[in-house]
């Protein structure tokens, strides 16, 4: 019983993280390292992220990809398709 209360905990527990990332931007860098949070400001210089551990900015010569957390579902498609030099399927 026990157990099974332990798995049950550890499957909310990533289903809430997935629900908690769809609601953040999310900046991946060209080092693949990916920052959750809600995007404050971009310049032609960088993007400022606000983060659970405060502002980020990250130069946009480091950035590899940027996706909202309210864009659509084949926008995102389409540029991770671009990005594996899929062109057909964007």
């Amino acid at each position: 019983m026990l157990l099974r209360l332990q798995a049950g905990a550890v499957l909310l527990a990533l289903a809430g993280g997935a629900v908690a990332e769809a609601q953040f931007d999310s900046l991946t860098s060209r080092k693949g390292t990916p920052t959750l949070g809600t995007i404050v400001s971009m310049t032609r210089k960088s993007v400022t992220l606000d983060t659970r551990t405060g502002k980020r900015e990250i130069p946009v010569n480091q950035v590899r990809k940027l996706k909202l957390a309210d864009e659509p579902s084949g926008l995102t498609k389409a540029r991770d398709a671009l990005l594996r030099d899929q062109f057909e399927e964007a």
